[in-house]
């Protein structure tokens, strides 16, 4: 119950805002892990039932009385594989039953949730998607949006937008968007199958949310240098025509605070190569405001491969701000 009331009562437990737990078919299955120990367990710490009343099933031969007692290891045996069977074939009716109709719960049960709100954050059909409540304040930078290309949109056309990707073989990518306009909590969540997502705009166009007030990410889990990341696969977007490809990415970044400067920082990210491209490189923009998205463009990337970017900020007030995100470069 642990598992899926969190979402429902507004739980905030740090093992269930892990980016696996945001799958519903991922919660099922530790639900099934957790059920099956626990039978497997009380069946191997209690006593046999009388053999009256196992007569003629599978555990009777458990009890064969020409071994003087019950052999435990034939007994464990023939649980075993009684639960194996059974185990299969509740997976597979499971499977059936959901499977077809039901795909992975993307919804972020971090976001606290306006109900009276027609449009609010909640789970719409293949997506999360709405305005949530924020509580407190954000980070002192923010990794907004990264794309390949972004066509403009047009709202009122009720065309839905694509959004397409590169990712490596047997990745379970998910996509985030998320409104960039001061004081505009807005959030869609999806976690689709393949390398492509038809997104309906009607949400956007209720709520009024241009392409300029618009941030989108898409991510993988993967493992850097002998640790899990976040990598996030840059993103082709576009409406009624197919999406472009660009030789060039795009970073929008949102300062919490004013910036004194901001710079860029770019490397593979195997640490082997001694590819650097950028090191400690400034902007030189002039003025970072607070709340105002930050475009930084990345190009000149020399092989396929997983590359780090850090962002480094020095505060108009005092201190100092950092943000490392890991991306995916496909080289076509």
């Amino acid at each position: 119950m642990i598992l899926f009331l969190d979402q429902t009562l507004g739980w905030s437990l740090p093992v269930l805002r892990h980016p696996y737990m945001h799958s519903f078919l991922h919660r099922t299955l530790c639900v099934w892990l957790f059920a099956a120990s626990v039978m497997i367990a009380v069946s191997l710490l209690t006593e046999p039932a009388h053999e009256d009343k196992i007569e003629g099933n599978v555990l009777d031969a458990s009890l064969d009385r020409s071994m003087g007692v019950a052999d435990y290891r034939l007994f464990g045996y023939n649980l075993t594989n009684m639960l194996r069977g059974e185990a299969c074939l509740s997976v597979l009716l499971w499977a059936a039953q959901v499977l077809p109709v039901r795909a992975a719960n993307p919804c972020d049960p971090g976001l606290l949730q306006d109900k009276s709100n027609p449009y609010g954050y909640r789970l719409r059909g293949d997506r999360c998607e709405g305005i949530y409540i924020q509580e407190v304040s954000g980070a002192p930078l923010t990794i907004a949006s990264w794309t390949e290309s972004f066509d403009d949109y047009n709202l009122s056309s009720g065309a839905a937008l694509v959004i397409e990707w590169e990712a490596p073989s047997s990745k379970s990518v998910h996509l985030r968007a998320q409104g960039m306009r001061r004081r505009l909590y807005f959030r869609m969540d999806a976690s689709p199958g393949g390398a492509s997502f038809s997104w309906r705009s009607d949400l956007l166009a209720a709520i009024n949310i241009p392409k300029s007030e618009l941030g989108v990410t898409g991510f993988y889990l993967g493992p850097v240098s002998g640790e899990e990341r976040e990598i996030l696969l840059p993103l082709r977007i576009g409406q009624k025509e197919k999406p472009k490809s660009s030789a060039a990415y795009r970073l929008v970044v949102i300062p919490g605070v004013e910036f004194k400067e901001m710079f860029v920082t770019l490397a593979a990210a195997d640490g082997k190569s001694g590819v650097t491209l950028k090191n400690g490189e400034p902007l030189r923009y002039g003025y970072y405001p607070a709340g105002r998205p930050v475009e930084i463009p990345i190009s000149g990337l020399p092989k396929p491969g997983i590359y780090h970017l850090q962002i480094g900020a020095t505060l108009a007030a005092s201190g100092a701000a950092t943000a490392d995100l890991w991306f995916y470069h496909s080289g076509k």
